[in-house]
């Protein structure tokens, strides 16, 4: 015998009122199927987001470590370039002064 047939059997119930009684019992339970439904329906759509955020957060972190790699070539190619131009400048300079000495004392 289950709860409610022992309650029952001890304790009558008129019949119209256990009619209305066991109406009242459907209609809660199928109030609270429907919020667990629809609890159980926001947690999926929350799972579904975090998923995707995750996913975009991954990329995006990936992303960063390219623009990272690339930043670090751009600066060593900017460093040698730098030296280069000062070797340049020197060997311009050079250049200039042999072109003075020799115009001054040749010419």
């Amino acid at each position: 015998m289950t709860f409610n047939e022992i309650h029952i059997s001890l304790f009558p119930i008129p019949a119209h009122k256990a009619i209305v009684l066991t109406c009242l019992l459907n209609i809660s339970r199928r109030n609270y199927q429907k919020t667990i439904d629809n609890i159980q329906s926001s947690l999926e759509q929350e799972s579904r987001s975090k998923q995707e955020m995750m996913k975009a957060r991954k990329k995006l972190e990936a992303d960063i470590n390219e623009y990272e790699v690339a930043l670090e070539i751009a600066n060593r190619n900017n460093q040698e370039g730098q030296k280069l131009v000062k070797k340049l400048q020197s060997q311009v300079k050079v250049t200039y002064i042999r072109r003075i000495y020799t115009w001054y004392f040749y010419s």
